[in-house]
């Protein structure tokens, strides 16, 4: 199975690096892309304190992304989803292969 490094940052609007916040990503059911079966799997990370994260995916996959993050002014937690389509390469950048939800 060839995978794809999706790699992203995450902040505030005012520019301030989010730590901790959960990135998961999901396929719920198991499909065909062109000649590949893409199985369910599920793949969970973290922010660092830079915001940055990682997730190791299968290429063609399209997985629902999700991000969970407390603010420090707030006790509400956000939650955002995203649609991707993972690229036939080894590296992606989320922002440019995500669709919000």
């Amino acid at each position: 199975m060839a995978t794809c490094i999706v790699s992203g940052n995450l902040q505030l609007l005012d520019g301030t690096p989010i730590e901790g916040a959960i990135i998961k990503a999901r396929i719920v059911t198991s499909y065909f892309s062109t000649t590949i079966q893409i199985s369910p799997q599920e793949v969970t990370t973290s922010t660092d304190a830079s915001g940055d994260w990682s997730l190791t995916l299968q290429r063609l996959s399209s997985p629902i992304i999700s991000v969970e993050y407390t603010p420090d002014d707030t006790s509400s937690s956000r939650f955002l989803e995203y649609s991707v389509t993972v690229p036939d390469a080894s590296t992606a950048d989320f922002s440019t292969i995500a669709t919000e939800l």
